[in-house]
């Protein structure tokens, strides 16, 4: 699978690569699910935010997978949690992912003008959309002061990114890999990459049966 963060190559900018998804969607799937991390992830930014004397007013959850629980979470903690949108910049190809950038246009009337804004993901890694999304939220005038995710698959274990803490419900370090790299060459060669996982998870889950 192609992941979210790239490198140089060669012949240009390419997505880090990698034989390990996270198909968090699915916890949007379940009530229970969902109610079981939206309280695993509430507790946490309790804990590590707001009894260490971290303001946290506002949720803004990074598309898709950050916006369903950031309401959730944000139910839990008695706060609003909004949601930033996709603007789509370059099409998915063989070898790189859809690139895009963010905003904020539903919620931007309810994000007050200084607010301390908890930035709500998925999954990090790479970090390659937190820029993005600090980018949107300081235009609508809020302050990003952490990051939360459900996972953290980063293998540096990272407990900040640029000074920001990060809350994770969980640590899965798994390994990535630039394209050109043995590991993976021949599979990308032989035209056995996917840059859309969730459009092709029944391709995936058939692949990972054969093994």
């Amino acid at each position: 699978m192609a992941y979210n963060g790239q490198y140089d190559s060669p012949t240009g900018k390419k997505n880090y690569v990698g034989d390990v998804y996270f198909n968090l969607a699915v916890i949007e799937d379940s009530s229970q699910r969902l109610e079981y991390f939206a309280k695993l992830m509430a507790e946490k930014i309790r804990f590590h935010m707001m009894d260490e004397g971290y303001k946290v007013q506002c949720l803004v959850g990074v598309p898709e997978g950050g916006t369903k629980i950031a309401q959730e979470v944000g139910r839990l903690l008695n706060i609003p949690g909004l949601r930033l949108e996709r603007e789509v910049i370059a099409v998915k190809t063989a070898t790189s992912k859809e690139q895009s950038n963010l905003v904020m246009r539903r919620n931007a009337g309810a994000l007050e003008s200084g607010a301390f804004v908890l930035l709500f993901e998925d999954l990090c890694n790479n970090f390659a959309t937190t820029q993005k999304a600090i980018n949107a939220i300081e235009a609508a005038g809020g302050v990003v002061v952490g990051i939360a995710c459900v996972a953290n698959r980063s293998k540096k274990h990272i407990a900040e990114w640029e000074g920001l803490p990060i809350i994770a419900g969980m640590s899965v370090p798994s390994e990535q890999y630039e394209q050109e790299d043995s590991m993976v060459a021949n599979l990308i060669t032989a035209g056995k990459l996917s840059t859309d996982p969730k459009n092709d998870w029944k391709m995936l889950k058939a692949a990972m049966e054969e093994e």
